[in-house]
């Protein structure tokens, strides 16, 4: 090989190479401003309604809030597999999926590729298998400035079900109650912080079945 040939095929290496990484920062840059201030589109919250209607614009749009929330978590997975916290925003999230042109445009725009719609889904007795629901749970804690170990409330999203009172809701808590939920009462209840336990070594207390009302050891 030429003397000269290696140092240009180097050089050219090292060039490609930081030209990736310079396209690559500038279509996250473009992807963050897609949801800066994002807010769904108004036809997407008339459905919401529909559905539920009982929930006013500022519930509707607290809804939306968390739903940032999450499509924030997905711009952030680097393509890991993601798990909906929350009824009230899936519902919110099929709602905005309808029109599904322009939800594959925010999808291609803001995250880089498709985000399939998922039903809510509700933590499972071993911690590998919340991996999708710990990263939702770590991203949302830190866009409210909060220690995913030791938050000081739950965050946003995953306090939705519990905030407007969701029959049909799953709920998170810092700590739960010894006391028994109200009469007829039978919504999940789970520690949000210990969604970030060990994923090795999560396990039940107090035997082989879920004890009810969620308490969980990770």
């Amino acid at each position: 090989m030429s003397n000269w040939l290696l140092p240009s095929l180097t050089l050219l290496s090292v060039c490609l190479a930081m030209a990736a990484v310079l396209g690559w920062r500038r279509r996250a840059r473009r992807q963050a401003a897609q949801l800066a201030d994002w807010t769904p589109p108004p036809a997407a919250l008339a459905r919401l309604q529909a559905r539920r209607p009982g929930w006013d614009a500022a519930a509707c749009a607290q809804v939306g809030l968390g739903l940032r929330q999450f499509l924030l978590a997905a711009q952030r997975s680097d393509g890991e597999h993601l798990d909906m916290p929350s009824r009230a925003a899936a519902e919110l999230w099929a709602c905005l999926a309808e029109d599904a042109a322009g939800y594959e445009t925010l999808c291609r725009q803001a995250l880089g590729g498709p985000l399939p719609w998922r039903d809510v889904q509700e933590p499972s007795g071993w911690a590998r298998e919340n991996l999708g629901l710990r990263h939702v749970w770590a991203v949302c804690c830190a866009l409210e400035g909060q220690d995913p170990y030791a938050p000081t409330q739950v965050p946003l999203l995953f306090d939705l079900d519990r905030a407007l009172d969701l029959p049909d809701g799953v709920i998170y808590a810092l700590t739960l109650s010894p006391q028994p939920p109200a009469e007829g009462d039978r919504r999940p209840r789970y520690r949000g912080q210990d969604l970030m336990g060990d994923p090795a070594g999560a396990r039940w207390t107090g035997g082989d079945e879920a004890p009810e009302g969620g308490n969980w050891v990770l």
